[in-house]
């Protein structure tokens, strides 16, 4: 999934060999570190192929891409929890503020049958029977999902631009609308300037009210939407959620399908998008989207 999305995004971009390569999971090759922990198991320690460990490691979708690339450049992943893209797209701004331009940067994550099972015995996953529209549901669990998302950024737009990513914030704390103004007022912007507000809602009773109450007091002119009925639950799925913000941007157009209320509208060109997830016990990612030009 990385080699192939890297692969479409650098022929989308037009750009041969990528300046950097950032990539970003919360797991890794699950497949692959299932198997070396098998043959453990198996040889008892003993005769381990060297190959298997090496594919289950955390990088291997980086190194990959750059082997295939003969891309020699800083190349770095980042592993942390539900916010590990951001933590890479954080980087990659800091990247472009030191001249470092084509920066390849991507969100990868796989669902295994392992990884579903040991989930769905501690309940993670919602059962067959309670499913119905996300932002609605009143049970507990969300669902699986897995995907590979990457961008490619530069200091000045490209002629197939159409976002800039303006801002991102990621903060462990109590107040989540603390951390909104500060992000906001960095970026010498009101609340009213946010058009699009596209948060994590996965269908959890308890996260479902936390993002909803959020939104509602913080955002009341702006469309609410959600995006993980279409990708389901993982780590770096915030990666989706960018690249959804981007297809609105491009083209102007919210689909009906993303909004928590059908009833929204937007009054006027959507230029200004904000991400927002939270996960367990206090930790918040935005990511602050604006259309490029403006």
């Amino acid at each position: 999934m990385g080699l192939t999305s890297a692969t479409e995004c650098l022929k989308e971009s037009g750009i041969k060999n990528p300046g950097a390569i950032i990539t970003s999971t919360g797991w890794g090759c699950l497949e692959d570190t299932f198997k070396f922990l098998n043959e453990i198991a198996e040889k008892k320690e003993q005769t381990l192929s060297p190959a298997t460990f090496i594919q289950s490691t955390h990088n291997t979708v980086g190194g990959q891409i750059a082997l295939m690339l003969n891309c020699q450049e800083y190349n770095s992943v980042y592993v942390n929890h539900t916010s590990s893209f951001e933590h890479g797209l954080l980087d990659a701004l800091m990247l472009l503020n030191e001249n470092v331009n084509n920066i390849l940067i991507g969100g990868v994550d796989e669902l295994t049958q392992m990884d579903f099972a040991l989930k769905e015995k501690a309940g993670y996953w919602k059962e067959d029977d309670k499913f119905s529209h996300l932002p609605d549901c009143k049970s507990g669990g969300t669902l699986a999902g897995e995907g590979s998302v990457f961008f490619l950024l530069n200091s000045k737009p490209l002629n197939n631009c159409h976002s800039y990513v303006q801002d991102v914030r990621i903060r462990t704390e109590d107040n989540a609308k603390g951390i909104l103004l500060e992000l906001l007022h960095d970026n010498d912007l009101q609340i009213t300037d946010i058009q699009v507000c596209i948060s994590g809602i996965n269908g959890d009773y308890n996260e479902n009210k936390l993002y909803k109450d959020f939104l509602t007091k913080n955002f009341g002119n702006s469309v609410h939407c959600y995006y993980k009925h279409l990708c389901g639950q993982y780590d770096t799925s915030s990666a989706f959620a960018l690249w959804l913000a981007n297809e609105i941007i491009r083209k102007q157009i919210i689909p009906e399908s993303i909004k928590v209320d059908p009833k929204q509208k937007v009054g006027n060109r959507i230029e200004n998008i904000l991400l927002y997830n939270y996960s367990e016990p206090n930790d918040h990612a935005f990511i602050l989207v604006s259309k490029t030009g403006i």
